[in-house]
């Protein structure tokens, strides 16, 4: 009788898969900041990397678990870092998911899905290296203040799907603000451009495709620890979801 090995099973598996894009995570949270000394983004992105070490199946593409001072010079490492990061491993598609306290959510708190991001650093207080800029751009070769980035994930069709897991305090937002927030949400998405602009000379299929979000949480005061741990997985897995029903169509449309 013939056997089959692990290494022909595995081979089987992988051409079955082959229209499955392979997806990376990278994850970032902040640490305290002006009265907030525990922020929850960082127990949420603790917990996150606790549950990936302990073999969470669902969390098994994140490729990075990161906790970022709340600083300009901080976010700018980090963005730079995680780029580095998703070139040498070169997945189809790379998710770079920031996630960011807003102590103003107060009476209504909800999960905020930002969608823009502004070429604006306008502190109203100091970030953790003492560094305050007033309505100066992050990036000069944009001069324009009002000039913006958008996340090309549909932020409206996951706070519809999030609904339907159960997830109702989540709504979405066209400004992240003006401190570090929304300035490392543009860095990312700058980056991005960067890179796409880098590889124009590239075949389609040999430029990875990177896709930034950044979510506002609640404190834990407004929404318990455990419901937004919960949150942020079922956003990764949604995310994830997303990109392979896209993949798909394109897939389909080819055939045709």
């Amino acid at each position: 009788m013939a056997t089959t090995t692990t290494e022909e099973k595995d081979k089987a598996k992988n051409e079955n898969n082959n229209d499955i894009p392979s997806i990376s995570f990278y994850i970032t949270g902040f640490g305290k900041f002006g009265g907030i000394e525990n922020n929850p983004t960082t127990t949420i992105v603790q917990t996150l990397q606790e549950e990936y070490k302990n073999g969470n199946p669902k969390l098994q593409n994140i490729k990075h678990f990161s906790i970022v001072k709340v600083a300009a010079s901080s976010a700018t490492e980090e963005v730079d870092h995680i780029m580095q990061l998703i070139e040498q491993e070169k997945k189809k598609h790379a998710v770079i998911l920031h996630l960011g306290v807003n102590p103003r959510i107060g009476q209504n708190p909800a999960f905020q899905l930002e969608k823009n991001a502004y070429n604006e650093a306008n502190f109203r207080i100091p970030d953790e290296e003492s560094f305050q800029p007033r309505n100066e751009t992050i990036d000069p070769t944009h001069p324009d203040l009002g000039f913006k980035w958008s996340t090309d994930l549909n932020v409206k069709v996951l706070q519809d799907r999030l609904a339907h897991k159960g997830f109702f305090d989540v709504c979405t937002s066209g400004d992240a603000g003006r401190f570090v927030c929304n300035y490392i949400y543009f860095r990312s998405l700058n980056a991005v451009q960067q890179y796409y602009a880098a590889q124009s000379s590239e075949k389609e299929e040999d430029v990875v495709k990177i896709h930034v979000l950044f979510v506002h949480v609640p404190k834990f005061e407004g929404i318990p620890q455990e419901i937004q741990v919960d949150f942020s997985k079922e956003l990764i897995d949604l995310i994830q979801e997303m990109i392979v029903e896209k993949e798909e169509k394109k897939r389909r449309k080819k055939l045709r």
